[in-house]
């Protein structure tokens, strides 16, 4: 199930949090996405003060380096999109809570 998420990250106080689903599947997948949305995804953290994006009430926070990314030429990213698009679309809904 390469790229189809749910990978656990266990941390020590007790939190798991799960990686997504980055196949091309339109449900579970992040095949509703088009590139400028991928590409705009990682440019929002571009700014040093957008690592501090609260997390959404609700919601669980990621182990993905979004600031890493967020620095990449938006045509390196475009590039990693349109593999992404390449890769075989698996439906795979992570569960986010145990």
């Amino acid at each position: 199930m390469d790229f189809a998420g749910g990978q656990e990250f266990r941390f020590p106080w007790g939190k798991v949090v799960r990686s997504a689903n980055i196949t091309p599947e339109q449900d579970t997948g992040i095949g509703a996405w088009d590139k400028e949305y991928f590409v705009g995804r990682f440019k929002e953290y571009t700014d040093s003060t957008a690592s501090h994006i609260p997390t959404p009430e609700g919601d669980d926070n990621t182990v993905m380096p979004w600031t890493m990314y967020a620095n990449m030429t938006e045509e390196d990213l475009a590039a990693i999109f349109a593999y992404l698009q390449t890769v075989k679309p698996l439906r795979n809904e992570v569960i986010k809570h145990p």
